[in-house]
């Protein structure tokens, strides 16, 4: 008997290079996915990857198009978050810089996060403020 369970192995096998991404992409925002020409991917690039976003659960066949799962939807989020985090990436090592230095209150450390994260970056300024090693 095949098990249902999806690993993050195959979730992250499914997403894992930039052709995959492109397709995830277009499928989350165009809510279908886009031509080959589009995309510029072989058609076994195409279909191999698609065939993985299929059988991962992220997204599915409905009415002869391919959209996003409620599954699909939480990963999407979930990455856009983590793309956020690469392009912020000088942002956090700034702030390693203040937590080795530990000289700032937790007040002082809150404004610094606050200068520095825009206010997209909530959840960054959360895991934080929250999870910091810093003994004050």
């Amino acid at each position: 008997m095949k098990s249902n369970v999806i690993t993050k192995a195959q979730v992250f096998d499914a997403i894992s290079d930039d052709n995959a991404l492109k397709l995830f992409d277009a499928i989350a925002n165009d809510g279908e996915e886009s031509s080959l020409e589009k995309l510029k991917m072989t058609r076994k690039q195409y279909y191999t990857r698609l065939a993985k976003l299929v059988k991962t659960g992220l997204v599915k066949r409905q009415k002869r198009k391919y959209t996003i799962t409620s599954f699909g939807k939480v990963v999407y989020n979930i990455h856009l978050t983590f793309y956020r985090a690469i392009e912020n990436s000088w942002k956090f090592k700034a702030i390693d810089a203040m937590i080795e230095k530990n000289e700032l209150s937790a007040e002082e450390y809150q404004k610094a996060l606050d200068l520095l994260l825009d206010k997209d970056s909530d959840r960054f300024k959360q895991i934080l403020f929250n999870t910091s090693t810093r003994s004050n």
